[in-house]
Parts: C-alpha cells; sequence; structure tokens
C-alpha cells in the first residue's frame, strides 16, 4: 500500500490509499498512527478511491487506527470505498466505520 496526505481545514488530514492494503502493511499504518497522534489531527479522512484490494489484517489495522484515534477524542472516515473493499467492510460488520 502506498498514500499520500493532504492537510485539510482545520485539524483535518485526509490519507490517500493506493494499491493493495495487506497484513504486511502495518508499517504504514503505524506511520499514519504517529502522524495523526503528533499533529493535533481531530478528523483522519481515509480515501480507498485508488485501494484495488484489501484483506482481513488490513481491516484489523484500521481498527487499531480508530481505537488509537478515540484515546485522543479523534474521528475516522471512510470515504470512496468501492467494489471489493466496500464488500469486505461490510461484511466484516464494523458498522462504527463511518463509511461514505
Amino acid at each position: 500500500m502506498e498514500y499520500r496526505t493532504h492537510i485539510e481545514e482545520g485539524s483535518n488530514i485526509r490519507f490517500m490509499l493506493s494499491g493493495r492494503m495487506i497484513y504486511t502493511d502495518y508499517k504504514s499504518v503505524k506511520d499514519i498512527i504517529y502522524y495523526v497522534m503528533h499533529n493535533n489531527t481531530k478528523s483522519l479522512i481515509l480515501d480507498m478511491s485508488s485501494l484495488e484490494f484489501i484483506d482481513s489484517a488490513a481491516v484489523g489495522m484500521l481498527i487499531i487506527i480508530l481505537e488509537e484515534l478515540r484515546k485522543v477524542d479523534a474521528s475516522m472516515r471512510i470515504v470512496n470505498s468501492h467494489g471489493q473493499l466496500l464488500r469486505v467492510l461490510a461484511n466484516s460488520k464494523f458498522f462504527f466505520f463511518d463509511l461514505l
């Protein structure tokens, strides 16, 4: 998985994810968490428009990100999920993700 960041208005940050998000991407996820936790982010937006695939381990990583954000009273939204990504997220029944 690769990602680009875009700082939006206020303390919002958007990460544009691309490629395949799989179990070996834990280092990238740790980088995202570190960035968010050390930059006074209040809202994290994960844009999946260019992401091609997500596995169950990656869903677990999304949960870890969400748990870390909750510790600092921040939120997370997943936007532009599609196809296989949307099916995996929906089948995981993690309804606490804000899927847009």
